[in-house]
């Protein structure tokens, strides 16, 4: 009877852990498929666009301007601004977000 109790302990975690591999490659092979298919939809422009990062304060050194702002503003909506660095408040990040949901191509 221990003998069989003991098989069990040593099977069972062996059954329980080739489970969790088998749910963490579902998982894994959903998320590419998720990538994938945003890719898909991305235009070239826009995926070049994902690996440009600006400052949160939109200019690295010297004070911001007007101008070069709202150029960067409909850089961020049409999709074409990867991260935005240094952003300093979670108000900022809303609005950053908010920004790009709102007028996203892509839904």
């Amino acid at each position: 009877m221990k003998k069989r109790i003991l098989l069990l302990a040593c099977i069972f975690p062996a059954f329980s852990a080739t489970a969790q591999v088998a749910e963490i490659k579902s998982s894994v092979e959903n998320v590419e498929t998720k990538i994938d298919s945003v890719l898909s939809l991305m235009t070239l422009e826009e995926k070049v666009g994902q690996m440009v990062q600006y400052s949160g304060t939109w200019d690295l050194t010297g004070p911001a301007t007007g101008d070069r702002n709202q150029y960067r503003e409909e850089q961020l909506k049409k999709g074409l601004v990867g991260s935005l660095l240094n952003v300093l408040s979670v108000d900022a990040t809303r609005e950053a977000q908010k920004m790009v949901m709102e007028n996203s191509r892509i839904k």
